[in-house]
């Protein structure tokens, strides 16, 4: 059985090269391995985890092609200063961003400060780009104008060009293929600066596609809406001695409602969910705790555990240990 939720914030500066291919077997693995995002997957199906991910990084962009075997749901954001660009490819679900459903094969363009948030319940795999704002927006400005550009900066939009996405997913497939079999041209400067360039105009023809696309996203269905209002009730409420009747009473939704909505959107129900969150986030931070393991019984109290006993058991059932072992494994291992 697997049930994991891992968040990560990568505070070291980011490197001008870097390429990496880990095939993870862990939510917490698989978040750590991108440099600068804060973001957690919390995965509620319960078989272990298995995912593929594929990162490099260049003096002006960094570049993602990630594969996960399972449901999930996933939110985040990038390092500061970024403008990101992603498609979902094969997703089984629903994307949305800011609460907005996201067609597929769309490629999706938004700030940094933006909260990604991808439902999907079943297998998905994703590429991505995210390119330093401020290298982007002197270079499209002259073909795009600053007024366009400092739309873009506040509202964020998605295209669906078959040319456009195709020369996006190209570029980014063949990049990190190229990385795989001659990794060493990461350290010649003008080859960085020569992949720089190239999809820097894969990026601006993407923004010139964004120039004739509809401004406002369509409107989540009622299904992620529910979804959505829930997972916010209980992310504030993670401490709680939270029950679902409470939480659908707050959030105004009959609980036969809310329930057929997780299963539709993650494939859960609501308080599978519930437990799976709250068990990844103690996992997270268990995996970052530096003092002895008397603090368990605290941070397990914090995500909403009191009865202790049951809190070792049910972490045991999800990940096939219990919480010493990884906060042990986890100092033995750094």
């Amino acid at each position: 059985m697997s049930i994991q939720t891992a968040t990560h914030h990568l505070q070291n500066p980011m490197p001008d090269h870097y390429f990496a291919m880990v095939d993870t077997y862990d939510a917490s693995e698989h978040s750590n391995v991108a440099y600068g995002w804060q973001h957690f997957y919390t995965q509620v199906e319960k078989r272990p985890f298995r995912g593929q991910f594929t990162e490099l990084v260049l003096p002006s962009m960094q570049i993602i092609h990630e594969r996960l075997d399972q449901p999930a749901l996933y939110q985040g954001r990038s390092w500061d200063g970024a403008l990101v660009f992603i498609l979902a490819l094969d997703a089984v679900g629903t994307t949305t961003f800011s609460r907005n459903t996201v067609a597929p094969n769309s490629i999706c363009v938004y700030p940094q400060r933006w909260l990604f948030q991808w439902f999907a319940n079943g297998p998905t795999e994703g590429i991505s780009i995210t390119v330093k704002e401020d290298i982007l927006i002197e270079r499209a400005k002259q073909e795009l104008g600053a007024e366009f550009i400092n739309e873009l900066m506040q509202i964020g939009f998605c295209v669906k060009d078959t040319k456009v996405v195709n020369a996006f997913l190209n570029f980014v497939t063949s990049t990190l293929a190229n990385a795989r079999e001659r990794p060493d041209h990461l350290y010649s400067k003008p080859e960085q600066i020569e992949l720089g360039n190239e999809g820097l105009d894969v990026l601006i023809e993407i923004l010139k596609a964004g120039q004739t696309v509809p401004r406002k996203l369509p409107p989540p269905s009622t299904w992620v809406y529910i979804v959505g209002k829930a997972l916010k009730y209980m992310d504030e409420h993670i401490s709680d001695q939270l029950l679902i009747s409470d939480m659908c009473s707050a959030i105004r939704v009959r609980p036969r409602t809310v329930r057929y909505s997780f299963q539709q959107v993650l494939g859960s129900t609501p308080k599978e969910y519930l437990l799976a969150f709250r068990l990844g986030r103690v996992r997270s931070e268990l995996q970052k705790m530096e003092k002895p393991t008397g603090n368990i019984h605290r941070i397990a109290e914090r995500y909403g555990f009191v009865h202790l006993g049951r809190f070792s058991n049910f972490y045991h059932e999800a990940f096939g240990e219990y919480p010493s072992e990884t906060f042990i494994k986890h100092r033995i291992q750094a």
